[in-house]
């Protein structure tokens, strides 16, 4: 059974969609180098998957369980290549200090994650079929540009 991503802590949402990268990576014949670093209570880490000559880089930034009530603002974003922008976003915006559950947001690219819901909530299942349109040769609805999935995973 595929793994998905849990919602239980910022930092466990982060390690499970390395996770299912480096399965997916491994099914496609792919190299998986990861680069993560840390800034005062902010984390950060590059994924690049690269099988042969195609490549696609995933950026996030979050701050750990521990470091909530010091965060202002955002307690996590970034990018899946260039497609999406994505966004942690906590059970509520307005509670303090952020609670769970914890959920990767996508987003357009220019959307302001404060005045709108997400298109989709990044699940095992979207971060697979992301990560094999993009770097497939045929490409697919969502890697060619960001697209409302019909499901009902996003929040309304």
């Amino acid at each position: 059974m595929a793994i998905g991503i849990p919602d239980d802590t910022p930092e466990n949402t982060v390690r499970f969609i390395v996770k299912i990268v480096r399965e997916e990576a491994g099914t496609m014949k792919a190299t998986v180098e990861t680069k993560q670093s840390r800034h005062e209570i902010a984390n950060e880490i590059t994924i690049d998957v690269t099988p042969g000559k195609r490549s696609c880089r995933i950026i996030l930034k979050w701050v750990d369980s521990c470091d909530l009530s010091s965060a202002s603002g955002t307690i996590g974003n970034g990018h899946l290549w260039e497609d999406w922008q994505l966004e942690l976003l906590p059970k509520d915006l307005e509670s303090a200090p952020p609670s769970r559950p914890f959920v990767w947001g996508l987003y357009q690219p220019g959307d302001d994650y404060l005045q709108q819901p997400p298109k989709h909530i990044l699940d095992g299942v979207l971060l697979r079929r992301l990560l094999h349109e993009k770097l497939s040769d045929r490409g697919g609805p969502l890697s060619n540009g960001p697209r409302r999935h019909p499901c009902s995973c996003a929040r309304t």
